[in-house]
């Protein structure tokens, strides 16, 4: 947030003072775009990253385990029913 704030200068006291305070849309919007900009660049958010990352790979390769392992049951199933 700090990146995106605006002051506003005081020319009766010659100072820098914050500016008023932002409405909560658009803190929103400075947040998603430090996310999609890839500004917040802890470690915690980096390994967050990479996790979401690895979780669409982690359901194909599951998902199709289990789909090849129940095929053949299913078909053996069949089979006796028949």
């Amino acid at each position: 947030m700090a990146k995106s704030s605006s002051l506003a200068f005081d020319p009766h006291r010659g100072t820098v003072t914050p500016d008023r305070p932002q409405p909560g849309f658009m803190k929103v919007m400075i947040a998603a775009k430090s996310l999609h900009t890839g500004l917040w660049s802890s470690g915690a958010v980096r390994v967050l990253y990479l996790l979401l990352s690895l979780l669409p790979v982690t359901l194909v390769v599951t998902g199709t385990r289990l789909w090849l392992v129940r095929r053949p049951r299913r078909r053996k199933v069949i089979e006796r029913l028949s």
